[in-house]
């Protein structure tokens, strides 16, 4: 028998269950009760809290990469120069272009081209393929605790263009000290102005190569429409530009970007810090 992840399951009943009772509403007048928001951070039994996501999905310990080599980041750095770092990396790359791919977890390879997302449309299975992002409006708070920014998502369900709103997302740390890419509430999508659905987006960050410009980990969507239903998980990363500067010694060993090439490289793995604009 084929296996299917829980995303993926749980999509599958929630569209059973829509299709054989269309008529339940919540006012009892026939109207099809659709949940349009998903929670983002989650925990068994306990209450939210926003200054500390905390997740079912599970991840390695963070190790950051630079020209110099790659180190687990809790030997190295503290939270504030990973979120800057990491601040620096999206800001780079602000309204251009990011390719989203799965990868293998091991040598974090690419095994596709976008995120391929499960989807249950009425009785037809199908997949759907999330193959751009764009950042814009990337901002950091003075603590550097906490990253926000929207996600221009680019989309296609059999071969169609989705046509699909941004994603209002925020960075923060978790409590393993993984950075926690996440959707403040979902985002919507239309496929041939007749398939509307609602995303929710979860990506745990366990690595980031600065000198390659790329971070990912563990991932999870899921999904609900009207007689729709959808959900994906698994590891991947988004692939980036990285900052195209020579990265100098700086106080306390951390990194600074700058743009003329140091005589001689560094002797210890740090990080490219970023000023608050």
């Amino acid at each position: 028998m084929p296996s299917y992840s829980v995303p993926r399951l749980t999509a599958m009943i929630v569209a059973i269950i829509i299709l054989a009772f269309p008529c339940l509403g919540a006012a009892g007048n026939g109207a099809l009760w659709v949940p349009v928001e998903v929670a983002q951070f989650e925990e068994d039994d306990e209450p939210e809290d926003d200054n500390e996501p905390a997740l079912s999905i599970k991840a390695n310990p963070l190790q950051v990469c630079t020209r110099e080599g790659c180190v687990q980041a809790a030997e190295k750095f503290s939270n504030a120069e990973i979120m800057s770092a990491i601040y620096g990396l999206l800001k780079h790359n602000e309204r251009s272009v990011v390719k989203p791919c799965e990868s293998e977890i091991t040598n974090r390879n690419c095994t596709s081209e976008g995120f391929s997302l499960f989807v249950l449309a009425g009785i037809l299975p199908a997949n759907a393929n999330l193959a751009e992002l764009a950042y814009k409006d990337i901002r950091i708070n003075k603590d550097n605790t906490e990253i926000t920014l929207k996600i221009g998502i680019t989309g296609s369900f059999l071969g169609a263009s989705a046509n699909c709103g941004d994603l209002d997302a925020v960075i923060r740390l978790n409590a393993q000290n993984n950075p926690v890419l996440a959707g403040k509430e979902s985002f919507y999508c239309n496929w041939l102005a007749i398939g509307n659905i609602f995303w929710s987006y979860t990506h745990v960050i366990d690595f980031v190569d600065f000198a390659k410009g790329t971070m990912g980990g563990p991932f999870e969507f899921s999904a609900i429409g009207l007689l729709t239903a959808g959900g994906a998980d698994g590891y991947g990363q988004h692939n980036l530009t990285p900052a195209n500067t020579a990265l100098l010694p700086g106080s306390n060993g951390t990194l600074t970007i700058a743009t003329k090439v140091p005589t001689a490289p560094p002797s210890t793995a740090s990080l490219p810090t970023t000023s608050l604009p």
